[in-house]
């Protein structure tokens, strides 16, 4: 059994995936396709939780996630060296595990749209059920990213309150987002479900929010988030 979560970032689809995991027992396998994360590594926290910084070389106490299968379930492990597959190698590694697995493997494959392959797409695509993950309010979307990717706090500010004011926003950032969000606009989705992010029922589990920051204007100056609307307002209005 497959469920493919897809989605584009800042759609609250982490906390679902979560969500889905367990009250569906599925084993939880992330972006085990995007071309963005065949070079990355991570670092590990005091808590033991994975955290990406966008280290794109090997570096102390920094590793990439190793999949694997363990009597025909797909699984992974933390590997402290330098990666030997190339992206493509290391696409078609993971494609040849996630055909061998049993067909009793039940797999939550949480990816965004793109850069899947359109060839990996495709084939995931046929391969189970689909839920589709958008934003209704594109400006939140887009504040919610800018202030992530200028913070790097992508996993979202735990504590609403919290010290940040941005004033100035990568525009290039911002549009490639936008990017992604119009392939996920104009993505054949008749095979699947959709849901808004704004219709799910978030919740509270070990810290995380029950939705990400609603009031994105506090944590930026007035130029920035003019600068912002004036993205916004070129793409979607």
């Amino acid at each position: 059994m497959i469920i493919n979560l897809w989605s584009t970032p800042r759609t609250g689809s982490v906390w679902y995936s979560m969500h889905l995991s367990d009250t569906l027992n599925l084993t939880r396998v992330t972006e085990l396709f995007n071309h963005r994360h065949y070079d990355l590594y991570y670092t590990m926290d005091d808590t033991g939780v994975a955290h990406s910084f966008n280290h794109y070389k090997e570096e102390i106490n920094c590793f990439h996630k190793e999949f694997y299968l363990d009597d025909g379930i797909l699984k992974s492990k933390p590997i402290f060296g330098p990666r030997l597959r190339s992206a493509n190698e290391e696409e078609k590694y993971r494609l040849e595990l996630l055909m061998s697995t049993k067909d009793t493997n039940r797999l939550l494959l949480h990816n965004h749209i793109d850069p899947i392959t359109p060839e990996i797409k495709e084939y995931l695509l046929g391969a189970g059920e689909n839920i589709f993950i958008y934003r209704k309010n594109k400006m939140s979307q887009l504040a919610s990213y800018a202030i992530a990717y200028v913070t790097g706090s992508f996993f979202q500010f735990k504590n609403n309150n919290r010290n940040i004011c941005v004033d100035s926003i990568p525009e290039s950032a911002v549009i490639d987002l936008i990017r992604r969000i119009k392939i996920w606009e104009n993505a054949n989705k008749e095979s699947g479900t959709v849901i808004a992010y704004e219709d799910i029922d978030f919740y509270d589990k070990e810290g995380f929010l029950c939705k990400q920051v609603k009031d994105y204007t506090k944590f930026l100056t007035p130029d920035a988030l003019q600068h912002l609307r004036d993205i916004h307002d070129r793409y979607f209005v």
